[in-house]
């Protein structure tokens, strides 16, 4: 009977290696490609989909009050300009706990320049 014990696992042992060698790939696999998410990547996520859904309606809003007082888009264009950068933080959104507000202001001033470049 231990015989017959020995030569199943002596049977198995390729099949075992094999399945562990497999799980091990296919979670680095998993990893590399992005198909397994850790709390600190969905957080990340997370947090840029906020920035940039709020940066989008910061620019937009931006613009429209821009060119409703008369002004030139033409008037923020620039590699650094302080009226694009004003404008870009008086319409930015403070949004309690989430820490975002410098973050919005940033993407809200690169998708300014992103509309005058347009």
């Amino acid at each position: 009977m231990k015989r017959q014990i020995e030569d199943a696992f002596e049977k198995a042992k390729p099949v075992i290696g094999g399945a562990l060698g497999g799980a091990a790939v296919v979670t680095i696999a998993g990893f590399a490609a992005g198909w397994v998410v850790t709390s600190g990547t969905l957080k990340a996520e997370v947090k840029d989909a906020r920035v940039s859904a709020l940066a989008t309606v910061c620019a937009q809003e931006a613009k429209a009050h821009w060119l409703d007082e008369g002004k030139k888009l033409a008037a923020l264009d620039g590699y650094t300009n302080d009226k694009r950068e004003k404008l870009a933080e008086s319409f930015s959104m403070s949004v309690r706990d989430w820490n975002l507000e410098s973050s919005v202001q940033e993407h809200c001033n690169e998708e300014l320049q992103e509309a005058i470049d347009a």
